[in-house]
């Protein structure tokens, strides 16, 4: 059957079928045959929607047999042709915006909060999006038979909805959900494990530098007769310097040591006063002090 059929030869097929046709009224047979027409009219103009709501008419079961037979052929045709597409709304982000308003050519599409596809007459069409009383669009050009094809509105950044916040919200955290520790007491907990390892290395290479022809009680306190003269060194001079050298050494790792002891303590205290289960009416802060040749913690705050 050709896809295109005009007025006159159904209406000689349907003069044929009238002998076939019994069933059917003469209203019937005029309905039939004008909604064949108009169906065939509206699917040559683009308008296949409109195309396939006539073809259903006149494939109906009381229509003459030739006649539904060759709006059943037609139908198949035009559903397969009109094409689908779904609306979704999004912003920069990349979130889909369920709130926006969506129009197709002016009019709100069916089943859009569905998420679900709609039928659309091929050619050129306006999607429009309304967010915060802003409309965004989008010009498509919709192709014969393309299938749930997805439109995305994009939406600005700083044009999307801002989320309300209720002022229960604001005043005080939930109690579902405590807040967060800070990460402070850690950064110095850190520091103090850091500084302990340095500071015992420091130590331990000044005294695995400390001669061994020398005395460890002497050698910081005089220079004259501390090591014993050897071969190498017959004053014994340079193997003075090297045992105050290091004695120095293993003097300077000590402070290091004590000040990453002070530090994880300091650590372990913030990080016990920082506890989320802990009333914070007294506004106290803990942070550590440090400065030349000390170190140490600041109470702060009001009591």
């Amino acid at each position: 059957m050709p896809r295109r059929v005009s007025a006159s030869l159904v209406l000689v097929a349907l003069v044929a079928s009238l002998t076939h046709a019994g069933r059917a009224s003469a209203g019937d047979k005029e309905l039939c045959l004008q909604a064949s027409e108009d169906g065939q009219r509206a699917r040559v103009a683009g308008r296949l929607i409109e195309a396939r709501v006539q073809f259903v008419t006149c494939a109906r079961p009381v229509c003459p047999p030739i006649v539904r037979n060759a709006c059943t052929g037609w139908l198949d045709e035009v559903e397969r042709a009109v094409p689908t597409i779904s609306v979704g709304v999004q912003d920069a982000r990349g979130r889909d915006l369920l709130d926006a308003r969506v129009l197709v050519d002016g009019r709100p599409p069916p089943d859009h909060d569905a998420g679900r596809s709609f039928p659309l007459d091929p050619g050129s069409h306006v999607v429009r999006a309304e967010v915060n009383g802003k409309l965004y669009e989008e010009h498509v050009l919709v192709k014969e038979g393309e299938k749930a094809r997805a439109i995305t509105v994009r939406v600005p950044l700083g044009a999307e909805p801002t989320p309300e916040v209720s002022p229960s919200a604001l005043a005080a955290p939930s109690a579902s959900s405590p807040p967060g520790r800070s990460i402070g007491p850690f950064l110095v907990l850190g520091a103090g494990v850091v500084a302990t390892g340095v500071g015992l290395g420091v130590f331990f290479a000044g005294a695995g530098a400390f001669p061994d022809n020398c005395r460890t009680d002497t050698a910081t306190s005089e220079r004259g007769g501390t090591c014993a003269k050897t071969p190498e060194d017959p004053t014994g001079a340079a193997s003075t310097d090297a045992a105050v050298s290091a004695v120095n050494q293993r003097n300077i790792g000590l402070g290091i040591v004590a000040g990453g002891g002070a530090l994880l303590v300091g650590g372990l205290v913030w990080w016990l006063l920082d506890s989320p289960a802990q009333p914070k009416a007294a506004a106290m802060r803990v942070s550590p002090a440090l400065g030349p040749g000390f170190s140490g913690l600041a109470w702060t705050g009001a009591f």
